[in-house]
């Protein structure tokens, strides 16, 4: 009778440190999305696992939320990844590979200056002791309806933000000015009512912002605000209905293309020398690196960039193919902007998923950027209007899918732009304009 009596005690005081061990684990997470190995057939002896350290694994890319991975030292990890639950407070790190003594993880997307690190393994009855650490946001969502429905950027010497931005019947509402540092907007220049939106911006070295859009001219803005006027008209034989992006090279000519019944792009000197070149299919983006001109065109559905020496403002080399979609997207997806870091790397813009590519240098290898935090979904869509400042942030319109009600009370789905800045870690190749 002793024995039973005995035995029955210990019993329920096992079932209580179970019951214990399940509200400690269970109800300390609220959280959706963490959720822990722990239930009652993975309770055992296994013994408590310990940090003892962290390091980077990819760089600086360590330090940003969603992007970064380490690897933790440390004791009583199980080499199955997936027995391994690595919270960053209340989020949930993906465990990319283990041993006893180490974790590779990749951190969730969590911004803040102190955030917990702790290591629950399957069949350990407490958990690991606690480290502490900090994570940057990569992406930071300007929140502000002077950036809604933005149709093009640019960016000054000085690292403030211009937005062309329109209203929902896509009709010009001008050019507003962004200051990152005040966090303050003002209106650079008006509206008119000839044109729609402008498409590209891009500062010259004297602060004037150059425009094409809609209309058969080059336009430009003075450096402190105003009117828009014409820097260049062509001519209407040339067929020319739409720019849709141009660039400056290093001796400060304009290169630039868009809708030309005629099948041309155009540079136009300093001097307002205007010369047309024979090209194929609709540019989409321009974009001068290293005394090449790289364009962005569809042909035969086949999205690709292509690019030809620049000789002199008069004369271009053979066209050499760079990159194509491909498989890479969905089959109708577009480039929408393009822009250059300064070790070569090509940033691609698209307007589905995967949202942002990142092509190598010699345009053989890819990589979806940084997918955790940027890639669209049936909410977001494309990426354009790439704008780089003088430091690592290339600043990008996002559209966003939102619902809405029309004129009769019907729901309708809307898209709305809006300005995100994104940390690259690099800098920016050259932007000659302003260079």
């Amino acid at each position: 009778m002793k024995n039973f009596i005995k035995n029955k005690t210990a019993a329920s005081l096992l079932s209580a440190v179970y019951l214990f061990v399940a509200f400690v684990v269970f109800g300390c997470n609220t959280k959706d999305d963490v959720t822990s190995v722990f239930d009652s057939k993975n309770i055992g002896n296994r013994p408590t696992p310990h940090i003892d350290s962290f390091e980077a694994v990819n760089g600086e890319y360590a330090k940003l939320a969603g992007v970064g991975v380490i690897r933790i030292h440390g004791q009583n990890f199980s080499e199955v990844k997936e027995e391994n639950l690595v919270q960053f407070n209340d989020k949930k790190g993906t465990v990319l590979s283990a041993t006893s003594t180490a974790l590779e993880v990749q951190v969730p997307y969590l911004a803040s200056d102190t955030i917990t690190v702790q290591i629950s393994v399957q069949k350990a009855l407490q958990y690991s002791n606690k480290i502490t650490m900090s994570l940057q946001d990569p992406c930071v969502l300007l929140m502000s309806d002077k950036f809604q429905n933005a149709r093009s950027l640019a960016v000054d010497a000085s690292n403030n933000v211009y937005a062309c931005i329109a209203d929902d019947k896509g009709v010009n509402k001008g050019i507003v000015k962004y200051d990152p540092t005040t966090k303050k907007y003002v209106t650079f220049a008006g509206t008119s009512v000839s044109i729609k939106t402008w498409s590209a911006m891009k500062f010259s070295a004297d602060g004037s912002l150059y425009v094409v859009g809609p209309e058969r001219r080059i336009a430009v803005v003075s450096p402190t605000g105003g009117a828009v006027s014409s820097f260049v008209t062509f001519a209407t034989s040339e067929g020319v209905t739409m720019l849709n992006d141009f660039d400056f090279d290093s001796q400060k000519n304009i290169w630039t293309g868009g809708v030309v019944t005629t099948s041309k792009i155009y540079s136009a000197s300093p001097a307002k020398v205007v010369t047309a070149f024979p090209f194929t299919g609709e540019v989409h983006a321009i974009r001068v690196f290293n005394n090449y001109l790289y364009i962005a065109v569809n042909r035969n559905n086949v999205e690709q960039i292509v690019k030809m020496k620049i000789n002199s403002n008069t004369s271009l080399g053979s066209e050499e193919k760079v990159f194509e979609v491909g498989d890479k997207a969905p089959a109708d997806t577009k480039i929408s902007s393009f822009t250059f870091a300064s070790d070569g790397y090509m940033y691609v813009g698209l307007t589905q998923a995967p949202g942002i590519l990142v092509v190598s240098p010699n345009g053989l290898s890819y990589e979806n950027y940084y997918p955790s935090v940027l890639q669209p979904s049936s909410i977001y869509g494309k990426y354009s209007g790439f704008a780089w400042d003088s430091n690592t942030f290339l600043y990008a319109i996002q559209d966003k899918q939102a619902k809405d009600k029309d004129a009769s009370g019907n729901d309708i789905t809307i898209t709305i732009s809006q300005l995100v800045k994104i940390n690259t870690l690099k800098m920016s190749a050259p932007y000659y304009g302003k260079n």
